[in-house]
């Protein structure tokens, strides 16, 4: 166990203004001593994170010269599941375990069939003319997502979790992930028969170099007029600018979003003036259970790496390996 006396560990928790006053008093005291910083990158945060042994990191751009900076640092621990915001590939170079807690797939599988139905039920124009007292015409009508076909792009945690849901619905699921293990509910599929076939599209795939604006302007041109586009993962990966003019165009029926492309959602977005767009500011994943689950998970990955073991989720598997994993080398001089 890590030493919890006068030398316990230092621990920088980033985005430190998000928290509750007392989140670290309740959750990581007993663990070492935890450190707030609202440290966004750079030089500011390689400074915070000078003789920390560990960093829990939520929104914090952790680049690959904050990286080289954390001469002690042995993990990261990522607040839920996209990791984009680390240089992990510059992080698996120095030796640092990089662990997310994806125990808020439920929670996000969920907010997905909540954002489909919202879209598909027109609920922004339904509550509207309930607020107004206003009485719609008998063409405003919404869809039905019994018996459809889901279009799942990722097939990961929650991809699957959407898919074993859609059961519920009986609906049709293809689903398109290059790297996907197995098959699950649902039919694999290549992307553009995916996008040709579904009425719903899920997007659920991890943001990378190679993910960046997947669905594009020559993708969204195979869309369904009548199907409805779902992100819950990152925002980049949807092109914005080509789902605004497919939107504005009539191409598309509607788009459910927890993520854009600038995240947190900014007023003056034009999807937030289109009826028949859902968008909320990356926060449906945000339940009491799925948080309770989170910070389980980051207290027992912080344990483990404050006592020089790999946490249950690495994201960097390969970095246990190497020579330079500081588990190895810092265990026990905490």
């Amino acid at each position: 166990m890590a030493d919890q006396g006068m030398t316990r560990p230092r621990i920088v928790l980033t985005d430190g203004d998000y928290y509750a006053p007392d989140f670290e008093v309740r959750h990581f005291s007993s663990l070492g001593r935890v450190e707030r910083t609202s440290s966004h990158g750079g030089q500011e945060l390689a400074a915070v994170l000078v003789g920390a042994q560990v960093a829990i990191v939520r929104r914090a751009q952790f680049s690959s010269e904050v990286l080289r900076a954390a001469r002690s640092l042995k993990g990261i621990v990522k607040w839920g599941m996209g990791f984009d915001n680390i240089a992990v590939g510059a992080a698996t170079v120095e030796g640092i375990v990089v662990a997310n807690t994806p125990v808020i797939a439920p929670a996000i599988a969920e907010s997905a069939f909540t954002l489909m139905l919202a879209v598909a039920k027109r609920l922004r124009e339904m509550t509207e003319a309930a607020r107004t007292g206003s009485e719609l015409r008998s063409d405003v009508r919404g869809c039905e997502l019994w018996r459809k076909t889901l279009g799942i792009i990722g097939f990961g945690r929650i991809g699957r979790l959407v898919a074993q849901m859609a059961r519920g619905f009986e609906m049709r699921v293809l689903f398109y992930d290059p790297y996907a293990h197995g098959v699950g509910d649902g039919e694999v599929s290549d992307l553009d028969t995916l996008l040709r076939q579904s009425d719903f599209v899920s997007i659920h795939c991890n943001l990378t170099s190679e993910t960046h604006h997947l669905i594009g302007a020559a993708e969204l041109e195979k869309v369904r007029p009548s199907a409805i586009m779902v992100n819950t993962a990152r925002g980049p990966v949807l092109d914005e600018a080509a789902l605004l003019s497919a939107l504005q165009e009539g191409r598309l029926a509607g788009a459910g979003l927890d993520v854009v492309e600038i995240d947190p959602v900014q007023p003056g977005n034009p999807l937030l003036q289109l009826p028949n767009v859902v968008v909320t500011p990356h926060t449906l994943g945000r339940t009491q259970e799925s948080m309770s689950r989170v910070v389980k998970a980051i207290e027992e990955a912080v344990l483990c790496l404050l006592d020089g073991r790999p946490p249950e989720y690495v994201v960097n598997p390969e970095v246990l390996s190497h020579e330079s994993c500081r588990l190895r080398q810092l265990a026990g001089a905490s």
